[in-house]
């Protein structure tokens, strides 16, 4: 997918997950570029600071096939913002221990999060049955 595409097809999904995961009062800021080394296969990735409820998404349209993995790798990206109040115990961790040790809890930490945000997934697709796309069912 090329970078304008993406950019559209963000542009007007990314409202009504902001609304819906109520994310109203952050800044979201999307950027559009190649993730990680070559041969790296990363949709997306998202960064905040809840503190001042700032969070940036990075997605990768390259390796993007088509609207619906874009949308959801949309969607996991802002899911990520839902529990971004845990980075700041993270943080606070990485000061507190060395960095033999700090690694091994991250590898947990980030394994912790991305099962949060499949279940939060399964609960929108599965349970609420909520269409991926608006103005799609």
């Amino acid at each position: 997918m090329d970078k304008t595409t993406a950019q559209k097809i963000v542009k007007a999904q990314s409202p009504r997950y902001i609304k819906l995961f109520h994310l109203n009062d952050w800044k979201v800021t999307f950027k559009y570029n190649w993730i990680g080394e070559e041969g790296d296969l990363t949709f997306g990735t998202c960064t905040t600071d809840p503190s001042y409820k700032h969070a940036t998404i990075v997605i990768n349209p390259e390796l993007l096939e088509d609207e619906i993995e874009l949308v959801k790798t949309l969607r996991h990206e802002l899911i990520h913002v839902l529990h971004s109040s845990f980075d700041i115990y993270r943080d606070t961790v990485q000061k507190l221990v060395s960095s033999k040790e700090f690694d091994a809890l991250d590898t947990v930490f980030h394994y912790a999060c991305e099962d949060a945000v499949m279940f939060i997934e399964n609960i929108l697709d599965k349970e609420l049955k909520l269409p991926l796309m608006k103005g799609k069912r």
